[in-house]
């Protein structure tokens, strides 16, 4: 299950991050059935990377991209969906206000390492932003400032949320996302996007709507990051 749910992690973010780095871990399950939307968060279809530099952007949709899905009837979003011999990892989205979302993911099995694995996307139309994690040690620190969010703590492994209610995991959560963001330093040019466009056609410039909406995806990332 790991093994595909690292895939599944590595298509959503378009980018080569490993599991253990890309996604915070819960006990909890914070995506229960009654709170996930019944329509999908990311337009289906193939989303490639765009890097949001200036105008115009660069679709790089020769190689790379990946093919999201929805499942109406678990309302999940389905990634690797294509992979010969391979079960899709599914996701399922939570709204948590501002255009941010979290995503999570099953693994299956009660582990020391949680069994629910949560990531962190802003979306606008068919694109989305996968949010860094915010550092283990800033993690603990910042959860000791959330009453009723408590952690899990274990050598050489990430953080797991072992308590709180949902609502205040997720406030949490929040908080951590925008932090991370600060911390990152994030500049325009570092942006990778993902957006929705046709796999295996020439690596080609952004349309107009494509463009409209990278500027104001950059635009929303840049929103959080200056929150107070």
């Amino acid at each position: 299950m790991i093994g595909r749910l690292a895939a599944g992690l590595v298509a959503l973010g378009l980018a080569a991050l490993a599991v253990g780095g890309c996604a915070y871990r819960s006990d909890i399950d914070l995506a229960p059935m009654a709170d996930r939307p019944s329509r999908p968060v990311i337009a289906p279809g193939d989303y490639c990377e765009a890097t949001a530099s200036s105008p115009p952007y660069m679709v790089s949709s020769a190689e790379g991209c990946q093919r999201i899905g929805w499942d109406s009837t678990t309302r999940t979003h389905l990634m690797m969906i294509d992979k010969e011999g391979e079960e899709p990892t599914r996701f399922a989205p939570i709204a948590m206000g501002d255009d941010l979302f979290l995503l999570q993911a099953d693994g299956g099995e009660d582990t020391e390492g949680g069994r629910f694995h949560v990531m962190l996307a802003l979306t606008k139309g068919a694109a989305f932003f996968l949010l860094p994690p915010l550092e283990p040690e800033k993690f603990v620190a910042l959860a000791a400032k959330h009453t009723g969010v408590t952690l899990r703590e274990a050598p050489e492994k990430n953080p797991v949320v072992t308590g709180g209610d949902p609502a205040s995991i997720r406030a949490f959560l929040k908080a951590a996302a925008r932090e991370a963001l600060r911390d990152a330093e994030v500049e325009d040019d570092e942006l990778t996007i993902a957006i929705r466009d046709r796999a295996g056609v020439p690596d080609h410039e952004a349309n107009g709507m494509q463009t409209m909406t990278i500027i104001e995806l950059v635009t929303t990332i840049f929103a959080l990051q200056g929150e107070d």
